[in-house]
Protein backbone atom coordinates (compact mmCIF):
# COMPACT_ATOMS: atom_id res chain seq x y z
CA UNK A 1 0.00 0.00 0.00
CA UNK A 2 1.25 3.93 -0.41
CA UNK A 3 0.96 4.58 2.76
CA UNK A 4 3.50 1.75 3.70
CA UNK A 5 6.05 2.68 1.12
CA UNK A 6 5.75 6.52 1.82
CA UNK A 7 6.51 5.41 5.90
CA UNK A 8 9.88 3.32 4.36
CA UNK A 9 10.69 6.03 2.59
CA UNK A 10 10.47 8.74 5.40
CA UNK A 11 11.77 6.10 8.00
CA UNK A 12 14.97 5.64 5.55
CA UNK A 13 15.42 9.48 4.94
CA UNK A 14 15.42 9.97 9.02
CA UNK A 15 17.63 7.16 9.20
CA UNK A 16 20.55 8.30 6.69
CA UNK A 17 21.03 11.53 8.93
CA UNK A 18 21.22 10.16 11.63
CA UNK A 19 23.55 7.35 10.86
CA UNK A 20 25.87 9.84 9.88
CA UNK A 21 25.64 11.93 13.30
CA UNK A 22 26.58 8.98 14.89
CA UNK A 23 30.01 8.30 12.53
CA UNK A 24 30.70 12.23 12.52
CA UNK A 25 32.04 12.09 16.12
CA UNK A 26 34.55 9.12 15.25
CA UNK A 27 35.71 10.52 11.27
CA UNK A 28 36.42 13.86 13.75
CA UNK A 29 38.43 12.06 16.43
CA UNK A 30 40.27 9.90 14.14
CA UNK A 31 42.13 13.08 13.30
CA UNK A 32 43.02 13.48 16.66
CA UNK A 33 45.13 16.38 18.40
CA UNK A 34 48.75 16.81 18.63
CA UNK A 35 50.48 17.69 22.05
CA UNK A 36 54.10 19.22 21.78
CA UNK A 37 56.54 21.56 23.92
CA UNK A 38 56.53 24.96 23.23
CA UNK A 39 57.53 28.03 24.51
CA UNK A 40 55.20 27.94 27.28
CA UNK A 41 54.69 24.38 28.53
CA UNK A 42 53.45 21.25 27.19
CA UNK A 43 50.64 22.15 24.30
CA UNK A 44 48.03 20.64 22.28
CA UNK A 45 46.78 21.77 18.79
CA UNK A 46 44.68 20.39 15.64
CA UNK A 47 46.64 19.00 13.04
CA UNK A 48 45.79 21.49 10.79
CA UNK A 49 47.42 24.11 13.29
CA UNK A 50 44.24 25.85 14.69
CA UNK A 51 43.11 25.81 18.28
CA UNK A 52 46.45 25.56 20.21
CA UNK A 53 45.95 25.35 23.93
CA UNK A 54 48.52 25.16 26.18
CA UNK A 55 48.47 23.31 29.32
CA UNK A 56 51.61 23.35 31.70
CA UNK A 57 52.56 27.37 32.89
CA UNK A 58 56.21 26.58 31.27
CA UNK A 59 57.91 27.36 34.78
CA UNK A 60 59.48 23.74 34.97
CA UNK A 61 61.03 21.98 32.66
CA UNK A 62 57.78 19.87 31.58
CA UNK A 63 58.51 17.61 28.32
CA UNK A 64 58.39 14.07 26.36
CA UNK A 65 54.35 14.56 26.05
CA UNK A 66 52.51 11.61 24.75
CA UNK A 67 48.64 10.83 24.46
CA UNK A 68 47.12 8.21 25.50
CA UNK A 69 45.59 6.11 22.70
CA UNK A 70 41.96 7.36 23.35
CA UNK A 71 43.80 10.88 23.64
CA UNK A 72 42.06 10.91 27.23
CA UNK A 73 45.73 11.07 28.99
CA UNK A 74 48.90 12.52 28.97
CA UNK A 75 51.61 10.54 30.20
CA UNK A 76 55.14 13.69 30.63
CA UNK A 77 58.22 14.12 32.40
CA UNK A 78 58.75 17.10 34.45
CA UNK A 79 61.79 18.63 36.85
CA UNK A 80 58.95 20.53 39.13
CA UNK A 81 60.35 18.57 42.10
CA UNK A 82 63.66 18.79 41.26
CA UNK A 83 64.18 15.45 39.52
CA UNK A 84 63.05 14.39 36.10
CA UNK A 85 60.15 12.09 37.26
CA UNK A 86 56.75 11.09 35.61
CA UNK A 87 53.62 12.76 35.51
CA UNK A 88 49.44 12.27 33.95
CA UNK A 89 47.60 14.65 33.13
CA UNK A 90 43.97 14.78 31.70
CA UNK A 91 44.14 15.87 27.95
CA UNK A 92 42.62 19.45 29.26
CA UNK A 93 45.74 20.05 31.71
CA UNK A 94 43.82 18.90 34.98
CA UNK A 95 44.96 16.27 37.81
CA UNK A 96 48.42 16.81 37.17
CA UNK A 97 49.74 13.57 39.08
CA UNK A 98 53.22 12.42 39.74
CA UNK A 99 54.01 8.90 39.70
CA UNK A 100 57.06 8.44 40.32
CA UNK A 101 59.41 9.33 43.24
CA UNK A 102 63.09 8.51 42.89
CA UNK A 103 64.16 9.98 46.28
CA UNK A 104 66.45 12.94 45.60
CA UNK A 105 68.87 10.99 43.52
CA UNK A 106 70.10 13.21 41.29
CA UNK A 107 71.84 10.55 39.38
CA UNK A 108 68.33 9.13 38.50
CA UNK A 109 66.42 10.02 35.16
CA UNK A 110 62.88 9.31 34.32
CA UNK A 111 62.32 9.55 30.42
CA UNK A 112 60.28 8.98 26.88
CA UNK A 113 57.21 7.60 29.27
CA UNK A 114 54.68 6.52 26.58
CA UNK A 115 51.11 4.31 27.51
CA UNK A 116 50.18 0.78 26.42
CA UNK A 117 47.13 0.77 23.62
CA UNK A 118 44.70 0.12 26.18
CA UNK A 119 45.77 2.46 28.40
CA UNK A 120 46.83 0.55 31.82
CA UNK A 121 50.32 0.35 31.35
CA UNK A 122 53.51 2.73 30.93
CA UNK A 123 56.76 2.44 29.38
CA UNK A 124 59.69 4.87 30.12
CA UNK A 125 63.25 4.24 30.13
CA UNK A 126 65.10 5.23 33.66
CA UNK A 127 68.87 5.59 34.24
CA UNK A 128 69.75 4.13 38.37
CA UNK A 129 73.44 4.87 40.04
CA UNK A 130 74.85 2.95 37.21
CA UNK A 131 74.65 5.24 34.71
CA UNK A 132 73.06 3.08 32.51
CA UNK A 133 69.32 3.70 30.55
CA UNK A 134 67.27 0.35 30.71
CA UNK A 135 63.85 -0.18 29.75
CA UNK A 136 60.86 0.04 32.42
CA UNK A 137 57.54 -0.67 32.77
CA UNK A 138 54.55 -0.10 35.50
CA UNK A 139 50.80 0.07 35.77
CA UNK A 140 49.54 3.78 35.03
CA UNK A 141 48.77 4.57 38.36
CA UNK A 142 52.80 4.19 38.81
CA UNK A 143 52.64 1.18 40.45
CA UNK A 144 54.93 -2.37 40.05
CA UNK A 145 57.41 -0.85 38.31
CA UNK A 146 59.45 -4.15 36.53
CA UNK A 147 63.02 -3.38 34.95
CA UNK A 148 62.13 -5.47 31.22
CA UNK A 149 66.17 -4.75 29.80
CA UNK A 150 69.03 -5.35 32.29
CA UNK A 151 71.46 -4.34 30.30
CA UNK A 152 74.74 -2.06 30.12
CA UNK A 153 74.26 0.12 27.49
CA UNK A 154 71.59 2.82 26.73
CA UNK A 155 67.89 1.38 26.20
CA UNK A 156 65.68 4.19 25.24
CA UNK A 157 62.50 5.38 23.37
CA UNK A 158 60.26 2.81 24.37
CA UNK A 159 57.02 2.53 22.53
CA UNK A 160 54.21 -0.51 22.60
CA UNK A 161 53.09 -1.99 19.57
CA UNK A 162 49.11 -1.40 18.53
CA UNK A 163 48.55 -5.17 19.49
CA UNK A 164 50.90 -4.53 22.67
CA UNK A 165 52.54 -7.74 22.53
CA UNK A 166 56.18 -5.82 21.51
CA UNK A 167 57.72 -3.06 22.32
CA UNK A 168 60.31 -1.00 20.00
CA UNK A 169 63.45 0.85 21.49
CA UNK A 170 66.54 2.20 21.23
CA UNK A 171 69.49 -0.02 22.42
CA UNK A 172 72.99 1.66 22.26
CA UNK A 173 71.64 4.05 18.99
CA UNK A 174 70.25 1.06 17.04
CA UNK A 175 66.67 0.11 16.84
CA UNK A 176 65.38 -2.83 18.74
CA UNK A 177 62.04 -5.03 19.37
CA UNK A 178 61.25 -7.18 22.03
CA UNK A 179 58.44 -8.75 23.56
CA UNK A 180 56.24 -7.07 26.05
CA UNK A 181 57.43 -8.88 29.02
CA UNK A 182 61.28 -8.28 27.54
CA UNK A 183 61.91 -11.22 26.15
CA UNK A 184 63.02 -12.71 22.35
CA UNK A 185 65.30 -8.97 22.20
CA UNK A 186 65.92 -8.53 18.10
CA UNK A 187 67.70 -5.73 16.75
CA UNK A 188 65.76 -3.79 13.19
CA UNK A 189 69.09 -1.74 12.18
CA UNK A 190 72.29 -2.47 12.31
CA UNK A 191 74.53 1.32 10.74
CA UNK A 192 78.05 1.49 11.53
CA UNK A 193 78.38 4.72 12.42
CA UNK A 194 74.99 6.07 12.72
CA UNK A 195 72.11 6.91 15.36
CA UNK A 196 69.22 5.08 15.42
CA UNK A 197 66.36 6.61 17.53
CA UNK A 198 62.69 7.13 18.86
CA UNK A 199 61.01 4.62 16.74
CA UNK A 200 57.27 4.93 16.66
CA UNK A 201 54.77 2.16 15.32
CA UNK A 202 52.37 2.78 12.33
CA UNK A 203 48.67 2.32 13.46
CA UNK A 204 48.30 -1.10 11.91
CA UNK A 205 51.63 -2.30 13.51
CA UNK A 206 53.55 -2.94 10.23
CA UNK A 207 56.23 -0.14 10.21
CA UNK A 208 58.43 1.47 12.33
CA UNK A 209 59.18 5.19 11.73
CA UNK A 210 62.68 6.90 13.35
CA UNK A 211 64.79 8.77 13.20
CA UNK A 212 68.72 8.04 12.22
CA UNK A 213 71.80 10.16 11.51
CA UNK A 214 72.77 9.84 7.64
CA UNK A 215 76.34 9.99 6.46
CA UNK A 216 75.95 13.87 5.96
CA UNK A 217 75.60 14.53 9.45
CA UNK A 218 72.43 15.97 11.42
CA UNK A 219 68.88 13.44 11.72
CA UNK A 220 66.50 12.48 9.10
CA UNK A 221 63.37 10.51 9.43
CA UNK A 222 63.57 6.60 8.09
CA UNK A 223 60.74 3.88 7.86
CA UNK A 224 61.56 0.39 8.32
CA UNK A 225 59.23 -3.06 8.06
CA UNK A 226 58.61 -4.49 11.70
CA UNK A 227 60.25 -7.16 10.98
CA UNK A 228 63.38 -5.07 10.12
CA UNK A 229 63.33 -5.24 6.24
CA UNK A 230 63.05 -2.72 3.67
CA UNK A 231 64.44 0.69 5.41
CA UNK A 232 63.56 3.91 3.62
CA UNK A 233 64.54 7.39 4.31
CA UNK A 234 61.53 10.27 4.18
CA UNK A 235 63.57 13.07 4.46
CA UNK A 236 66.63 14.48 3.23
CA UNK A 237 67.17 17.95 5.51
CA UNK A 238 69.94 16.58 7.43
CA UNK A 239 72.28 17.86 3.94
CA UNK A 240 71.00 21.24 5.07
CA UNK A 241 72.34 21.22 8.53
CA UNK A 242 68.77 19.93 9.73
CA UNK A 243 67.83 17.62 12.21
CA UNK A 244 64.68 15.60 11.71
CA UNK A 245 63.74 13.93 15.02
CA UNK A 246 61.03 12.40 17.01
CA UNK A 247 58.67 11.01 14.32
CA UNK A 248 55.07 9.84 15.23
CA UNK A 249 52.12 8.59 12.66
CA UNK A 250 48.83 9.91 12.46
CA UNK A 251 45.75 8.19 13.72
CA UNK A 252 45.02 6.87 9.84
CA UNK A 253 48.80 6.51 9.39
CA UNK A 254 48.73 8.97 6.31
CA UNK A 255 50.81 11.68 8.12
CA UNK A 256 54.01 12.13 9.98
CA UNK A 257 54.39 14.76 12.64
CA UNK A 258 58.54 15.55 13.25
CA UNK A 259 60.52 18.12 15.21
CA UNK A 260 62.62 19.99 12.38
CA UNK A 261 65.90 21.68 14.64
CA UNK A 262 67.49 24.48 12.10
CA UNK A 263 67.91 28.12 13.74
CA UNK A 264 64.96 27.23 15.69
CA UNK A 265 62.70 23.94 17.28
CA UNK A 266 59.32 23.63 15.08
CA UNK A 267 56.73 20.95 14.77
CA UNK A 268 56.34 19.68 10.77
CA UNK A 269 53.73 17.43 9.52
CA UNK A 270 54.26 15.32 6.00
CA UNK A 271 52.71 12.76 4.08
CA UNK A 272 53.97 9.00 5.29
CA UNK A 273 55.83 8.70 1.86
CA UNK A 274 58.04 11.73 3.03
CA UNK A 275 56.36 14.56 0.74
CA UNK A 276 54.41 17.73 1.64
CA UNK A 277 56.45 18.76 4.43
CA UNK A 278 54.50 21.85 6.08
CA UNK A 279 55.33 23.80 8.99
CA UNK A 280 53.07 23.64 12.18
CA UNK A 281 53.83 25.29 15.05
CA UNK A 282 57.19 26.22 16.72
CA UNK A 283 57.81 23.49 19.59
CA UNK A 284 59.33 20.17 19.83
CA UNK A 285 58.60 16.27 21.01
CA UNK A 286 55.53 15.56 19.35
CA UNK A 287 52.94 13.04 20.35
CA UNK A 288 49.58 12.45 18.13
CA UNK A 289 46.55 11.40 19.84
CA UNK A 290 45.01 7.87 19.02
CA UNK A 291 49.24 7.45 17.30
CA UNK A 292 48.67 3.50 18.25
CA UNK A 293 44.90 2.66 17.40
CA UNK A 294 43.70 0.63 14.39
CA UNK A 295 41.65 2.22 11.89
CA UNK A 296 38.52 3.91 13.08
CA UNK A 297 35.32 2.10 13.42
CA UNK A 298 33.29 2.13 10.05
CA UNK A 299 29.91 1.50 9.13
CA UNK A 300 29.40 -2.31 7.55
CA UNK A 301 26.35 -2.74 5.27
CA UNK A 302 25.84 -6.00 3.75
CA UNK A 303 26.59 -5.96 -0.11
CA UNK A 304 27.45 -2.29 0.49
CA UNK A 305 23.42 -1.66 0.10
CA UNK A 306 20.76 -0.72 2.42
CA UNK A 307 18.61 -3.53 1.78
CA UNK A 308 14.87 -2.47 2.38
CA UNK A 309 11.60 -4.69 2.33
CA UNK A 310 13.56 -8.22 2.21
CA UNK A 311 13.06 -10.80 5.42
CA UNK A 312 15.84 -11.20 6.87
CA UNK A 313 18.48 -8.27 5.78
CA UNK A 314 18.71 -4.55 6.89
CA UNK A 315 21.28 -3.10 9.46
CA UNK A 316 23.00 -5.02 12.26
CA UNK A 317 23.64 -2.65 15.49
CA UNK A 318 26.03 -4.63 17.84
CA UNK A 319 26.53 -3.49 21.27
CA UNK A 320 29.48 -1.60 22.39
CA UNK A 321 31.13 -4.75 24.26
CA UNK A 322 30.75 -6.34 20.98
CA UNK A 323 28.97 -9.49 22.82
CA UNK A 324 25.32 -8.55 21.14
CA UNK A 325 23.86 -7.74 17.75
CA UNK A 326 20.24 -6.73 16.44
CA UNK A 327 19.48 -7.17 12.76
CA UNK A 328 17.21 -4.39 11.93
CA UNK A 329 14.85 -5.23 8.65
CA UNK A 330 11.45 -4.53 7.13
CA UNK A 331 8.76 -7.38 6.76
CA UNK A 332 6.81 -7.48 3.56
CA UNK A 333 3.87 -6.24 5.63
CA UNK A 334 5.94 -3.04 6.17
CA UNK A 335 6.63 -3.70 9.67
CA UNK A 336 10.12 -2.28 11.29
CA UNK A 337 11.38 -6.32 12.80
CA UNK A 338 14.82 -6.74 15.62
CA UNK A 339 15.80 -9.66 15.86
CA UNK A 340 18.84 -10.79 17.78
CA UNK A 341 21.90 -12.25 15.66
CA UNK A 342 25.09 -13.65 15.62
CA UNK A 343 27.58 -10.59 15.60
CA UNK A 344 29.38 -10.90 12.13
Amino acid sequence: MKWRQTFRDRFFTLLFPVIFLLILPIACAAQGKIVFVGDTGICVINPDGTNQTCLTDGISNDKEPAFSRDGGKIVFVSDRTGNPEIYTMNADGTNQTRLTYNGGNFNYNEAYPSFSPDGGKIVFSAAPINGYFDIYVMNANGTNQINLTNTVGLSEFPVFSPGANKIAFSFNKQIYVMNADGTNRTALTNVPNARSLAPSFSPDGSNIVFQMSPPDNGFDIYVINADGANQTRLTYLASQKTFATKPVFSPDGNKIAFTNFNLDLQINVMNADGTGITPLVAGYDASWSGQTTTAAPKLKIAGGNLLVGSPGQGIILKSPDGATCKLLSIDNAGAMVLAAVACP
